[in-house]
């Protein structure tokens, strides 16, 4: 209900983090930022999304049933770092080949689901008169709430009490002679398009040098798709960086 809200709040609270963060902003050097980053398994980065977490749950904003996702990259030289919570996607294109630059976050994936069950959630998919439907989704045991389809996310406060974590996943990963493009978007993309699918959309925008046409064409596509499978369309955000 709120998570459109508890986004932009998010988006506010990172900008201003890594901004004012005093372990970053005297550095001069790639390398000098690059190791602040990393350091301590990633501490800064994890730090922030605990704090958003904190921040958005201790606010006025109603996050009892509402969250949001955050997928974020940091480009430094030639080094990518990955960090992500929920099921939002980035996929990054070398040559013709797509490599994905994270994981969706899904109850039922095996990791997710031992924290979930050891925290006494259960896990299934939504259930009316014996017809089961839709994505697995986390359930207070018992109970017909909350049905989060996602194992990690920021806010949610109900759902932390299930297992549900703000802590992301991170990866890295090297730019080099042979990336193309790197896509991140939200789930509204993922649900109907693979991930070949999306490639294939963006790469003849690629080669005209057209990153705002590939956004527009992606939205159109899913949007389209949304329309004839379901009664609503999902969140569609979408980043497309050329290199």
């Amino acid at each position: 209900m709120y998570g459109h809200i508890i986004s932009q709040t998010c988006v506010k609270f990172f900008t201003n983090f890594f901004k004012t963060n005093r372990r970053l902003n005297n550095l001069t050097t790639e390398n000098q930022i690059y190791y602040a980053l990393t350091k301590n398994n990633y501490e800064i980065i994890k730090n922030c999304y605990d704090r958003a977490n904190t921040k958005i749950n201790n606010s006025e904003i109603d996050s009892n049933l509402s969250g949001t996702t955050c997928l974020m990259l940091f480009q430094i030289g030639k080094k990518l770092i990955i960090s992500n919570v929920g099921d939002s996607r980035g996929i990054i294109i070398k040559n013709n080949e797509v490599i994905p630059l994270s994981i969706d976050q899904k109850p039922n994936n095996e990791n997710e689901e031992k924290r979930i069950l050891k925290h006494g959630g259960e896990i299934h998919q939504f259930e009316e008169n014996g017809i089961k439907s839709g994505p697995f989704r986390v359930w207070k045991k018992g109970e017909n709430y909350p049905g989060i389809a996602m194992s990690r996310s920021i806010g949610d406060l109900i759902s932390s009490d299930l297992g549900i974590i703000s802590e992301p996943e991170i990866i890295e990963m090297n730019i080099d002679n042979d990336t193309k493009f790197i896509i991140l978007a939200s789930d509204g993309i993922w649900e109907f398009l693979s991930n070949e699918n999306v490639k294939d959309i963006v790469m003849p925008f690629y080669q005209n040098n057209d990153p705002n046409g590939a956004c527009q064409s992606l939205i159109k596509e899913s949007t389209k798709l949304w329309e004839s499978e379901d009664i609503v369309v999902d969140d569609i955000t979408i980043i497309v960086l050329f290199f």
